[in-house]
């Protein structure tokens, strides 16, 4: 997963004042699908013409000793319940991404997503564990 946080989106929808918000933010210079370009690029220069955009991430093929593997490219995205200023805020973080037709395919709790993977993480240490 790679995370673009220099710009976020986000969903206002559980706020009743937003004017502070507006006032605070405005439209950010960069999008999670230039950024999705560059990584392309990057990824190609890097590992190859293998690399290939897929519906929700970019796909590396196997090659030698590398395993192949799939590249989330997706930017932080905040919901938000208060807004009254920058140091006056309440909002769960997570991330999003997008699809080739533009729709912002998800959603999640970056938190619960981060304990996921830890979780997983703990399997493969116990796995390695016992094949050791």
């Amino acid at each position: 997963m790679l995370r673009l946080d220099s710009v976020f989106y986000y969903d206002l929808s559980r706020m009743t004042e937003r004017v502070a918000y507006e006032k605070t933010f405005g439209d950010g210079q960069h999008s999670v699908g230039q950024f999705k370009t560059e990584v392309l690029g990057w990824l190609k220069k890097n590992y190859g013409d293998g690399v290939k955009p897929g519906k929700k991430a970019l796909f590396i093929p196997s090659s030698g000793n590398r395993r192949e593997t799939d590249v989330l490219v997706c930017a932080q995205f905040r919901r938000y319940h208060k807004f009254n200023g920058a140091y006056d805020q309440k909002h769960d973080q997570g991330i999003c991404f997008f699809l080739p037709n533009n729709t912002r395919a998800r959603r999640e709790n970056l938190a619960d997503s981060i304990a996921a993977l830890e979780r997983r993480l703990a399997t493969i240490d116990e796995l390695a564990a016992q094949v050791a």
